[in-house]
């Protein structure tokens, strides 16, 4: 059992991300939804017409983080020891299979240590991550983590919260970069990056910290070939 943690921008897709979900409800304790502030009523309106096994708690955030903001008041939230976190561009940006979800699903369950598994990223330029030095990462658009070694959720959201405070300015130039060759609407619309910067940062403060506390780090798809198209078509066409 593990508590299913979602980050949901807009209320019309919490129908579409529910049904990603439905295969592994019936393993899960509790839900809950983090959502911008100014979409939790109609939120919660849209859950009341869900088919659901279990009641959701929606929790409304700030923006400050991007995708990141809901991510760390789930956090807060949490109860188990063991949880799978998603958000929307699971629907719009990413093609994810229900089968993955269960794949992730049975890896938290019987992760036999302390864990964070997910899809793990890697990049040709190494950035500065608190004080270290990272090429790779698990992406936090589905992922999931199981406690231990000292370190329970809340514990993780007071670190990432700190360090997340200053990004590096080699590492904004590098994620600036980035956005400029592949999210060139979102980086015209807000050219400093804004909450997108502190989101893709705290994304790798993640993998760093569940390392300093000597978590397996596990590679959901390990070279996967089938997931390797998919990535391809979710680049050119989505």
């Amino acid at each position: 059992m593990f508590d299913l943690c979602l980050h949901i921008y807009a209320p019309g897709h919490a129908d579409p991300m529910l049904k990603t979900f439905q295969p592994i409800c019936d393993r899960v304790e509790q839900i809950l939804i983090s959502v911008p502030e100014g979409n939790t009523q109609a939120m919660k309106m849209a859950l009341s017409h869900a088919d659901m096994a279990h009641k959701a708690t929606v929790i409304g955030v700030g923006n400050t983080y991007n995708d990141w903001a809901g991510f760390l008041a789930l956090l807060g939230e949490v109860q188990s020891d063991r949880m799978l976190f998603g958000n929307d561009s699971l629907i719009n940006r990413r093609l994810i299979r229900k089968a993955d979800i269960v794949q992730l699903a049975d890896l938290v369950e019987n992760a036999s240590r302390p864990s964070l598994i997910g899809e793990l990223d890697t990049a040709r330029a190494s950035v500065p991550v608190a004080g270290y030095s990272s090429a790779a990462w698990v992406s936090s658009f589905l992922f999931g983590l199981t406690m231990g070694n000292g370190l329970n959720a809340q514990g993780l959201r007071q670190h990432l919260l700190a360090d997340c405070q200053s990004i590096p300015s080699a590492t904004r130039e590098v994620f600036l970069a980035f956005l400029a060759a592949r999210r060139r609407a979102l980086l015209d619309a807000n050219p400093d990056g804004g909450g997108k910067l502190y989101a893709m940062y705290l994304e790798r403060l993640l993998t760093h910290h569940a390392a300093a506390h000597e978590f397996e780090i596990v590679s959901q798809y390990g070279g996967n070939w089938n997931r390797k198209v998919r990535r391809l078509a979710e680049s050119k066409f989505l």
